[in-house]
């Protein structure tokens, strides 16, 4: 089958391919399908043209009757004010007589009576806080740096510190003091001597 040439193109446009483009297109192309169905039956006229607009808008009624009547002159005016208010009535009568004096004076509030009070008396007489007398050494060893009085606050290490001495050694050079950890304000201490 040769080439079918479509009848839209003219020679003007088969004419316009450059020749730079010829060699793109060296064999014909396959033929063209079948060319296409007619169309279709055209379709039915259009309806009946449409019926003219109703009739005209009846005219504007009859115009509003005039205002009534003009309102009738205000009603006669008012009457005067009445008579005068009658004066105020009589005065009040004055204040009835003085009210009567207080009764007697209440009588005076009798006397407290007085109550002993009981002045506490100890069963029998407390007996006075035993008075320490300062423990003293008899002798204090040979090698013995001074003596120390003891004061309020002091204890046995503190007293050792201070001296610099072990408390061991200075609870043996105070065999007087029985007890070392009770020390008592004005108790005198051995202070041993300490290299």
């Amino acid at each position: 089958m040769s080439y079918q040439q479509n009848p839209n193109d003219s020679h003007e446009t088969q004419q316009q391919i450059p020749p730079v483009l010829q060699p793109l297109f060296p064999q014909p192309g396959p033929p063209f399908p079948q060319p296409r169905p007619p169309f279709p039956q055209p379709g039915p006229p259009f309806p009946q043209p449409r019926p003219p607009f109703p009739q005209p808008r009846p005219p504007f009624p009859q115009p509003r009757p005039p205002f009534p009547q003009p309102r009738p002159p205000f009603p006669q005016p008012r009457p005067p004010f009445p008579q005068p208010r009658p004066p105020f009535p009589q005065p009040r009568p004055p204040f009835p007589q003085p009210r009567p004096p207080f009764p007697q004076p209440r009588p005076p509030f009798p006397q407290p009576i007085p109550i002993p009070i009981p002045i506490p008396v100890p069963p029998y007489p407390q007996p006075l806080p035993p008075v320490i007398q300062p423990r003293r050494p008899w002798a204090c060893p040979s090698d013995y740096s001074g003596i120390y009085t003891v004061v309020v606050g002091d204890n046995i290490y503190s007293i050792a510190q201070r001296f610099r001495v072990p408390v061991a050694n200075l609870v043996a050079a105070n065999p007087h003091i029985s007890n070392p950890n009770i020390l008592y304000p004005g108790d005198q201490l051995c202070v041993p001597y300490w290299y």
